[in-house]
């Protein structure tokens, strides 16, 4: 039998000198399947901050379960006035881990020549 492997909580650091939106979700395509959509943590980061997104349940009746971090997508905050963010300013990461890991450690650096957000785990 395969042990599990999934990340019940997750840490995001900008380290970028913008603002970045980011979105946190929780669950997994089988949770969802059996009627438990996936949970959406929403945040705004500033230049070098820090956020914790807690573990996530669902709630069973007698009993909770435990939504996977399922994906962080960030998006660079666009600037007054200029419209519409490009592809290449937003960035999705799917978490990849080998056991139950308590808080995933991620950040957010932008390529210095290219532009483009990237999302990486530490």
């Amino acid at each position: 039998m395969i042990p599990p492997a999934y990340a019940k909580g997750v840490t995001v650091k900008n380290t970028t000198g913008h603002p970045l939106k980011i979105k946190v979700w929780f669950g997994s395509d089988e949770q969802e399947a059996q009627g438990n959509a996936k949970i959406c943590e929403d945040r705004v980061l500033a230049p070098q901050e820090k956020v914790e997104i807690e573990e996530q349940t669902y709630d069973m009746g007698s009993w909770t379960a435990v939504a996977a971090l399922y994906a962080v997508e960030v998006e660079a905050v666009p600037a007054p006035g200029s419209g519409a963010v490009s592809a290449a300013r937003k960035s999705r990461f799917t978490p990849k881990v080998t056991e139950i890991v308590n808080v995933l450690d991620v950040e957010v650096r932008e390529h210095p020549s290219e532009g483009t957000l990237h999302v990486t785990a530490l």
